[in-house]
């Protein structure tokens, strides 16, 4: 298809970006460091995508508020009586401030066309590999980058789609905290999310599809998790067979194999679908169930298209924009760099905090890998004794003493992880 250049629509860059989120932004500000001519399209009216508006920043507020409301009256072992009261319209004030003040800050407009990056806003649709549209814009690349992230996965459960439900993207504009809430998911953010309500005083049920909480982390870890969720009054049903959900006088009624809830709000998180940009199959960038495919250089199977982030599969972590710093070096540079996910460090921020990087021990094992294992429990710091925390450090090492993978479960995980990376 030929495209006339040089009309009052068309633009010519050396890269495009699309999708302003966490990965979108990092490779739209590193590639204009590099000097480069840089167009940053976003689908929405604001940036900062998933994690500003609807993952990391607004849940880790919430988790805070409600880690610090629980603490308070649950610190009588320390000789702490207190009867703390909730305002829960200030907790989601504290969350809608959080996000603002770090949109204030750098993820806008303004912040990122000072750095030489061209904003634009609206959908994106793919013409063939150097050309997108944007309305009745056209735009023209050397390079491109996809960076749109994902979505809820919804999963297809009879009745469902008759109900009132939350996701990740709604959860946070609650207006009142619920007196009984449903989680169907028991990955991360079910965890994180249930737990977090849990503590400022929901009455919580978390159904799972599998025998276990966390299936990606140790089964140790999904244990210790599982037993403190129950010890804080947190109902766990595991292998859950929903059959249908239907809305009710008193809320949504979910009947299970197992029993039936009736809950007053109901939370999807069962997972992320990938967002992908319009007209990428028709162009030949390959894709399957999980996303649009991409070799350890974050290259597209046309030379020209690079993805990172959720809508490439791979891990759904904010921290693995750094696949936009390799899929920068490697289109604007040539920089042979790329980018292993196999060893990426993740944190679940649960009470208490997991963190984790590389193989677990059924990956080694599975792969006949030899590995020696060294530990330290909490009970044996004096610290913690003294704080009352609980948890375990764990690293596994080759037969050479290099690290393999580690562990941490325990108060500030990720931060300790952190030191092992």
């Amino acid at each position: 298809m030929l495209h006339m250049k040089n009309s009052k629509h068309d633009k010519s860059y050396q890269l495009i970006v699309i999708g302003a989120g966490s990965g979108g932004l990092v490779a739209a500000e590193f590639g204009a460091k590099l000097g480069a001519k840089v167009a940053l399209i976003e689908a929405t009216p604001r940036l900062g995508g998933e994690c500003l508006w609807n993952g990391c920043v607004p849940s880790k507020a919430l988790i805070h508020s409600a880690r610090a409301f629980w603490q308070s009256g649950h610190s009588q072992q320390i000789g702490v009586l207190t009867e703390p009261k909730l305002d829960f319209n200030a907790v989601m004030e504290h969350i809608q401030d959080s996000m603002h003040f770090i949109e204030h800050h750098h993820d806008n407009d303004e912040y990122f066309e000072k750095r030489g990056v061209d904003v634009f806003h609206g959908k994106a649709a793919f013409i063939d590999d150097s050309t997108v549209r944007v309305g009745e814009d056209i735009f023209h690349g050397r390079r491109i980058i996809i960076a749109t992230g994902s979505s809820p996965a919804i999963p297809s459960i009879r009745g469902l789609e008759t109900v009132s439900y939350l996701t990740n993207e709604t959860i946070f504009s609650l207006k009142k905290l619920p007196k009984t809430l449903t989680v169907i998911g028991g990955g991360p953010i079910g965890c994180e999310l249930g737990q977090a309500f849990a503590m400022l005083g929901s009455k919580v049920t978390i159904l799972q599809s599998g025998s276990r909480l966390l299936p990606k982390d140790e089964p140790e870890v999904s244990e210790i998790l599982l037993n403190q969720l129950k010890e804080m009054g947190i109902q766990i049903i595991l292998n859950a067979e929903i059959s249908a959900i239907k809305s009710t006088k008193q809320g949504v009624e979910i009947s299970t194999k197992q029993r039936t809830i009736v809950s007053e709000e109901l939370l999807i998180a069962t997972g992320r679908r990938p967002n992908m940009p319009t007209g990428l199959r028709e162009i030949g960038v390959t894709t399957n169930d999980q996303g649009i495919e991409v070799d350890k250089r974050m290259r597209t199977s046309l030379k020209t298209i690079y993805a990172v982030g959720d809508c490439n599969g791979g891990v759904q972590f904010t921290h693995a924009a750094g696949q936009a710093v390799v899929a920068v070096q490697n289109s604007l540079l040539g920089i042979p760099k790329t980018f292993d996910q196999s060893s990426i460090p993740w944190a679940t921020f649960t009470t208490p905090e997991i963190a984790h990087f590389g193989a677990t021990k059924g990956k080694l094992d599975s792969l006949k890998q030899n590995y020696q294992t060294a530990r330290i429990n909490f009970s044996d710091i004096d610290k913690a004794v003294t704080e009352k925390e609980s948890g375990y450090i764990e690293i596994l090492t080759n037969t050479r003493g290099s690290i393999l993978s580690a562990t941490v479960v325990g108060a500030n995980a990720s931060e300790v992880l952190a030191k092992l990376y």
